[in-house]
């Protein structure tokens, strides 16, 4: 589920968005290629959220400033368990893996555009930093965290061509933690 809402501020829009999600999943085989019966679940809860402010104003005849800062983050609840299964070959299932991540991350970014007639100019920035705790209830000697940050630029310009029409280029980095199990 996700709620989202907006307020005018002064010449400005703040608005927010939260959002909530829950799945549960069967995997066989999962992240194990040199085990063929192994049979994993996977639960995960998220919590995240995203607020940020807009601000545009118009410098002069055919020039105009937009500026956008905010943040994004989330907290989210992830439980692996991974089995032995011989089922299929008259056993049982034996639990060999069992660990929890309790990780959350965040994000703080600020955008600005700046038009020039039938030229925009844009350039941004965010950063992220993601921790990711990674706790072994089987073997407690074996927890670990790690954490990942990581700045990433990016630039870009549009020129409309036509009404309706435009052409785009830019740069950037991006970034992506690794999940729980790639930790």
């Amino acid at each position: 589920g996700a709620v989202q809402g907006y307020h005018q501020i002064g010449t400005g829009k703040a608005s927010g968005t939260v959002y909530f999600r829950r799945h549960r999943a069967e995997r066989f085989n999962a992240n194990q290629p040199d085990d063929p019966d192994v049979f994993g679940i996977s639960y995960n809860s998220t919590f995240g959220f995203t607020g940020d402010y807009r601000w545009a104003t118009l410098l002069r005849d055919n020039l105009a400033l937009n500026l956008r800062g905010g943040v994004d983050g989330s907290i989210s609840r992830v439980r692996i368990d991974i089995f032995a299964d011989s089922i299929k070959f008259g056993g049982d299932r034996e639990l060999t893996t069992q660990v929890r991540s309790p990780l959350w991350d965040v994000a703080p970014f600020l955008m600005a555009d700046l038009t020039m007639g039938r030229v925009t100019l844009s350039a941004g920035a965010r950063y992220d930093y993601v921790r990711i705790p990674f706790e072994n209830l089987l073997d407690p000697a074996a927890d670990t965290v790690g954490t990942y940050e990581q700045l990433n630029p990016r630039v870009g310009v549009t020129v409309t061509v036509a009404p309706g029409a435009s052409v785009f280029a830019s740069w950037g980095k991006s970034f992506r933690s690794p999940a729980v199990i790639e930790n």
